[in-house]
Formats: C-alpha cells, structure tokens, sequence
C-alpha cells in the first residue's frame, strides 16, 4: 500500500514539472541583422555628405572611420637625436627688374627625418628643445660692389665688420629655425653679408609622439 502511494505521489509530482514547464513562455529570438543595413548605417554619414554635395565633409568622414594609428613616445636626448632629426636647408631668394639677385637668405632648420610622421598634435603634443651655439661674422660693405652669393663675400670697401658668439633654443615643431646666412645689395646704399661658423649642439631634451608611416 505504501508503495502504491508513493508511485502516485511521484506520478504527480510529474505531472506538475511538465505542466509548469509547459507554461514557461518560449525565449525571444533577436532578429538576424541585415548586411545591407549594417552597411549602409556605417557609411551612412559619408553617403549623406555625398548626396549634399559637401566633399569635405565626405572626407572628414571616411577619415573618422580610419582606426586609430598606433603612437609610439620617444623621450630625445642628445645620444639619440639625430637619429629622428636632421638640419635642413632653405633658400630664399630675391632678384631685381633685371633678373639679377640682390637679396639670398639661407637658413637651417631644425627637422624631423622624412621617414618619421608626427602624431596627431592636439592629443599628442611633441616639443623638442635642441639648444646650440655659434658664431657669427657681420661685414657691411659700401656701394658699388659685386656680391658672390655662394660664398657669401663681396669685394667692396668695408664700412663695418663685427664677430660674436651667441646661442640660442630651437623648438620642434613650432620655432624650428636655427641660424642662417644672409647677403644683401642695396645699389644706392651698402651691401650687407652675415655668415655663421662653429655650430654646435649643446643640449637636446623633449617629447617627440610619432605615428606608424
């Protein structure tokens, strides 16, 4: 009898998990997302630029979809600066009606290295000191005289004529400019020529971010 009862309990007790289970709402599938409207939502900006007809804008967006380029930190001391910079010339020159030069302005800068590229400068602000010293020889000349502009002499009579030793601070990026050479001829007036010598780097310190290329 006793065992009669408990086959009859058991059986109910069965019954009720399968009726409870039968219950139980079935779980909700989330929708299979369409490729096309994956796409088009990712360049849906670039595609409403486009149809507006606002190129820049359009660039603007393909380049926020670029990702974010590694940065690599570098901290420049004087064992490793050149090999990221280098001093780099630029040539300004002037000519008269008659084609003639009378004004050449050769100056140096401090540069990064071609093969390097600068992190983004609003979230990665490089500035790297390079401090430097060197001499530099002033001559006036008076008028008429024939400038040589590659080697920077004249051979006019000399009114004026000073030497002096100075130093200075680049800052890479944003006052980059080191020393420069200068010659020029003022027909009515003088001629005037400033050349440098004994350059040398003193000291380099700073933080340069650069990008991979």
């Amino acid at each position: 009898m006793k065992r009669t009862l408990a086959a009859i309990l058991a059986l109910a007790l069965c019954l009720a998990l399968c009726a409870c289970g039968a219950s139980a709402p079935a779980p909700t599938l989330e929708p299979t997302p369409n490729p096309g409207e994956l796409l088009y939502n990712k360049y849906a900006d670039i595609i409403d630029a486009l149809e507006a007809e606002d190129y820049d804008g359009a660039v603007e967006a393909v380049e926020a979809l670029r990702p974010a380029p590694e940065v690599t930190e570098v901290e420049i001391t004087m064992d490793n600066l050149w090999d990221y910079f280098e001093i780099r010339e630029i040539r300004e020159e002037n000519t008269d009606a008659n084609g003639n030069t009378n004004k050449l302005k050769v100056n140096y800068e401090f540069a990064l290295k071609a093969k390097y590229e600068l992190a983004n400068e609003d979230m990665y602000p490089t500035d790297v000191a390079l401090g430097y010293e060197y001499s530099k020889h002033f001559k006036g000349y008076n008028v008429p005289c024939i400038v040589n502009y590659d080697d920077f002499t004249c051979d006019g009579t000399t009114w004026g004529e000073e030497d002096t030793n100075e130093s200075n601070t680049a800052h890479y990026p944003k006052e980059p400019s080191l020393y420069f050479f200068y010659a020029v001829y003022d027909p009515n007036h003088w001629a005037q020529i400033i050349t440098i010598s004994d350059f040398e780097t003193i000291n380099a310190s700073g933080t340069l971010y650069l990008v991979n290329k």
